[in-house]
């Protein structure tokens, strides 16, 4: 069958192109439009993301061979702008266009249920003689001229097929209208409760205000140190920006961070905001996919995903804590949604802010450039002072074998709570324990899957890899030696160090923050609560427990293992060590009572160690800077990593070697590689990693792709994944 036009439309599949579908004239489709169409046997949903050209229609040998758009949805469509988002993702991060649209596309019960309803007039055109039922629905319109099918058939008590009758003898004249639905958020009034705020603070809101009547993007970089009120600055520009009833969102790099952000949004606008995650139910999607796409919505709190929402009338980006590395999405689609959100607020010219106690080098460095509009803030907020910070020689330290509280450490947590204050002990490391080995015959229990030892976790009686999930019970006696009386766990996790708070402070109320405790929204605003009340003396916290929190009475800060990642060769590990450190020192002292930080340490004359003793953040960055240009290291570089990974080791290695030697010469970019990956084996995957480093900043791009042409179509069970700008090298 032969059509009137061709479009090219994109599904949210691994798919190598759009495919080709015809239409007849009358059908009316537009670019954007979500369509459904048969792929295989198989109908699915798609959009139309343009005509095809003539060139493409002339390569194929048999156009009667295309099949027909099968029916639209009312939803509306995608905008250019989305679409060329989806496109420049696809672009920039390699990775295939399908797989990015799939992070941008509706739920089936979104699209699927419509947005228009029936409605009936009633005609001039009336029997003479009728039956009851037709009796009964005339009368709904004594008092309208207009019913909704649904309400029609509920005050009339009857079906559809009457209903049809009745058009069919011209009694009823069907209209469809579109759903016009409440928009609450709209029509509620905002409030703005005053704030009152240091004079830095003001001078630094009004500074990013003063920008938002030019319509134009703007990257800010909100730096202040932890408690200077960050969040007070950007909810006064968020205001501004809800009372013109503009779209904000805010995102975080973990959702279990927003209970507490979501609270003071609340009480402070008026209106609550959509908390936008993976774990949403379909339900919820489908609900507030419609709330943003038709600007009901005002504030959204999102996680990675919620970049790729359809705001109808977006006006500002927040991104709190923009050096979190949970930002960055490390499988199908590889990319750093703090990245992504600039380009997004670039499009739509709109301001985002970067907002961080600690910024990313990268972030740091733009602002030397000039690239970011850096936003300082020096002090804390209130009465509130930086903590003293305490380095604890491990080496000069009489601990017991086997146990990782100080003398030092423990005496300070005493005097907490003679004081009635709280105390937070950090260790990143979840479980109980990292090792498990038999002293018999040395045999470390290992993954099966991975090349990582399985991690104690004795809350669930379980071993656990923390890169594949994988779990097994704790066997009874050596799988090796087959001796029952010589395992022993090695190593200290958060749940060890419970039981030695246990132990040593058996009165003492303490609570565990960790992802294993708080696996939803819920528990963690339990333990919140919790903390907030007074119930309980002891936090022990990983990464969790050091990000966003604000608890007054928490005035001391236990760091078990201030070494902890210094010792690896990733180019990001004084960064990540530095902003960790930092972050969860800020907890400490946010109050009106001065704040203590004990840092445990075997290195205690490590630079990281001393800038944060000294609060030196700037001598940091410049050494830091320092060091990443005489490496050539980003930010003074671009690097991309290719990972190739298989079942089976051998194959890897060779399509790793031909991808190397194959690859062009080119003056402006180094190759590094083929070499195994830090973590060979991933997820039953052994994997071999080639670098690429440049000066210029728009070559990487092209030149792997060329570089990917050039190659034979690997195998099914080879693996070819692009990290451009990578943030780790495991």
């Amino acid at each position: 069958m032969s059509y009137d036009i061709y479009y090219d439309i994109v599904f949210p599949l691994y798919l190598p192109s759009s495919l080709i579908y015809g239409a007849h004239k009358h059908t009316n489709f537009m670019l954007g439009d979500y369509v459904q169409a048969e792929i295989g046997k198989k109908r699915i949903f798609g959009v139309i993301w343009g005509q095809t050209s003539h060139k493409r229609l002339d390569a194929i040998k048999n156009i009667h061979t295309i099949k027909p758009i099968i029916c639209k949805s009312d939803v509306e469509p995608m905008s250019e702008l989305m679409r060329y988002f989806v496109d420049w993702v696809s672009y920039y991060t390699l990775s295939n266009r399908g797989l990015v649209l799939r992070q941008a596309f509706p739920n089936k019960k979104f699209l699927t249920s419509s947005q228009t309803e029936k409605f009936y007039y009633l005609s001039t055109r009336l029997p003479t003689q009728s039956t009851k039922t037709v009796a009964r629905v005339i009368a709904c319109f004594d008092e309208t001229d207009m019913i909704a099918h649904r309400l029609l058939v509920k005050q009339a008590k009857v079906n559809s097929k009457t209903l049809n009758a009745m058009c069919d003898n011209a009694y009823l004249i069907p209209v469809m209208k579109k759903i016009v639905k409440n928009e609450t958020s709209l029509s509620k009034k905002i409030l703005h409760k005053d704030i009152t705020l240091l004079e830095e603070q003001q001078i630094a809101a009004k500074k990013i205000i003063s920008t938002l009547h030019k319509k134009t993007f703007t990257c800010f970089l909100l730096d202040g140190i932890t408690g200077s009120g960050k969040t007070e600055v950007y909810m006064q520009v968020i205001a501004k920006l809800l009372h013109a009833h503009k779209q904000v969102l805010v995102m975080v790099p973990e959702i279990l961070l927003t209970p507490d952000l979501i609270n003071r949004f609340e009480q402070y606008f008026n209106i609550k905001p959509i908390s936008w995650h993976s774990s949403l139910t379909q339900k919820n999607k489908t609900d507030y996919w419609r709330q943003i796409s038709t600007g009901e919505a005002l504030l959204t709190i999102g996680t990675r995903s919620a970049l790729f929402l359809p705001y109808k009338n977006l006006g500002l980006i927040v991104v709190d804590e923009e050096q979190d590395s949970s930002y960055k999405q490390e499988e199908i689609v590889v990319y750093h949604a703090r990245d992504i959100a600039i380009k997004r607020a670039s499009l739509q010219n709109i301001p985002i802010i970067l907002a961080s106690a600690t910024p990313s080098i990268e972030s740091y460095n733009n602002t030397k450039n000039e690239r970011y509009t850096h936003v300082t803030l020096h002090n804390r907020y209130g009465q509130a002072q930086l903590p003293q910070i305490h380095i604890i020689d491990m080496n000069t330290e009489n601990t017991p074998a086997g146990s990782y509280l100080s003398s030092t450490l423990k005496d300070a947590i005493h005097k907490q709570k003679q004081k009635n204050e709280q105390t937070l002990l950090f260790l990143n490391r979840r479980g109980f324990s990292p090792l498990i080995l038999c002293t018999g015959c040395g045999f470390r229990f290992l993954c099966a899957n991975c090349d990582s030892s399985l991690v104690e976790h004795q809350k669930k009686s379980l071993l656990m890899c923390h890169y594949c999930g994988a779990i097994t019970s704790p066997p009874p006696s050596c799988p090796n030696c087959g001796h029952r009386d010589n395992i022993i766990s090695c190593g200290a996790g958060v749940e060890k160090i419970a039981q030695e708070v246990k132990e040593f402070f058996p009165d003492y109320r303490y609570v565990i923050m960790s992802s294993d405790y708080n696996e939803n929204i819920t528990d963690m605003t339990d333990t919140i609560n919790q903390i907030k009340n007074r119930e309980i003396d002891i936090v022990i916290g990983t990464q969790l427990a050091a990000k966003g929190h604000n608890f007054p009475y928490l005035t001391l800060i236990g760091v078990i293992d201030g070494d902890m990642g210094m010792d690896t060769n990733d180019p990001r590990t004084n960064e990540r060590c530095f902003q960790m450190l930092v972050q969860v020192a800020g907890r400490s002292g946010r109050g009106s009572s001065m704040g203590k930080v004990f840092i445990q340490s075997w290195y205690p004359h490590n630079p990281i160690i001393k800038a944060l003793q000294t609060h030196d953040r700037e001598k940091f960055y410049t050494q830091e800077l320092m060091l990443r240009k005489k490496a050539q290291l980003p930010p003074f570089t671009r690097i991309a990593a290719i990972i190739i990974s298989s079942p089976y080791a051998d194959d890897a290695k060779q399509y790793a070697q031909t991808m190397r030697h194959r690859a062009a010469f080119n003056n402006d970019i180094t190759l590094l590689g083929p070499a195994q990956a830090a973590l060979f084996k991933l997820r039953k995957r052994y994997r071999y990693r080639i670098l690429l480093r440049t000066h210029k900043i728009n070559i990487l791009q092209p030149y792997i792709q060329d570089m990917l042409n050039q190659l034979p179509k690997p195998a099914s069970h080879i693996h070819v994944q692009i990290d451009i700008d990578p943030i780790q090298f495991l």
